[in-house]
């Protein structure tokens, strides 16, 4: 197995970018559209399928640490390529019992009806292959949710950043991992938020 990806750019580790693999319906098209951080939304569709995943795997190699987010497919063969290049990821894929509702989001978004009748066929097989997949990070999504209700906020080392419930005090970004970060402060009136220096991503927000 190949060096660990840090998920950063190796000569400017400033952007730490994440990346999600999500399944059809999520909303990845949503937040490229609707969001103010850096986001590639890369469409596996597009790449030459003789030279298909590793063309793919490539790509995604070239923007990490260009870009706060990258949006990639979640078919089993870019999961296995970002595994055995070490290319830490988060999957991102709805709980077995809400087919109905995606089989809907597909029908509003004007999904063919080919693929529609290719997702009801094979949901319940598609999704037991995501639960198991490993070395990566699941984002199990419930009814009425996507991916923009979970996805982590992405910082920059040394931006500002605000912790909730804090009165909007802003500390200074020092150092980050997948879904944490490390802020430079006084953090005595946030005992009930953390336990340490180390906040998780969620608990925060930008200034």
């Amino acid at each position: 197995m190949s060096t660990e990806y840090n998920n950063r750019n190796k000569e400017n580790n400033e952007i730490y970018t994440v990346l999600y693999a999500g399944f059809p319906g999520v909303g990845k098209s949503h937040l490229f559209k609707n969001t103010n951080l850096k986001v590639l939304d890369s469409d596996s569709s597009t790449f030459d399928k003789e030279f298909f995943p590793q063309n793919y795997i490539e790509h995604v190699k070239q923007n990490i640490g260009k870009v706060d987010i990258i949006l990639i497919s979640s078919h089993e063969v870019v999961r296995e390529a970002l595994v055995k290049e070490s290319i830490r990821f988060n999957l991102v894929y709805p709980y077995a019992n809400l087919k109905n509702e995606y089989l809907e989001r597909y029908k509003e978004r004007g999904s063919p009806d080919g693929f529609m009748k290719l997702i009801n066929k094979n949901w319940n097989d598609w999704i037991l292959q995501l639960r198991k997949q490993n070395n990566c990070k699941h984002l199990v999504l419930g009814s009425g949710q996507y991916l923009s209700d979970v996805v982590y906020l992405s910082y920059k080392i040394g931006s500002k950043a605000k912790i909730k419930g804090m009165n909007n005090e802003v500390f200074l970004v020092k150092g980050l991992t997948e879904d944490k970060i490390l802020l430079e402060g006084d953090f005595s009136q946030a005992h009930n938020i953390i336990q340490s220096d180390w906040i998780k991503i969620n608990d925060v927000s930008k200034s």
